[in-house]
């Protein structure tokens, strides 16, 4: 938001008389705008990817660690136990 505040008081001010290598500075404060509109997003996905595997592995990990013990099975929940539970 700030970069499209100074690309436009750039433009004013160039539109204004000012010196005309102020539109440099609005293509620049446009770009990046651009790039943080474009990058939030992409980085909100790659988030929600990363904690879905990690959740994913560390399931993976506890069903390695009982195959290896020997152990029984630990129940986890209602649904692991084949009925109701009292």
């Amino acid at each position: 938001m700030s970069y499209l505040l100074a690309a436009a008081i750039c433009t004013t001010i160039t539109n204004d008389g000012g010196p005309g290598w102020l539109y440099l500075l609005v293509l620049l404060f446009v770009w990046n705008a651009f790039k943080f509109v474009l990058i939030g997003p992409v980085c909100l996905l790659f988030v929600v990817r990363s904690s879905h595997s990690r959740a994913e592995g560390a399931c993976l990990n506890s069903e390695r660690r009982w195959r290896v013990s020997g152990l029984g099975r630990p129940l986890r929940d209602n649904l692991d136990g084949g009925g109701n539970r009292m």
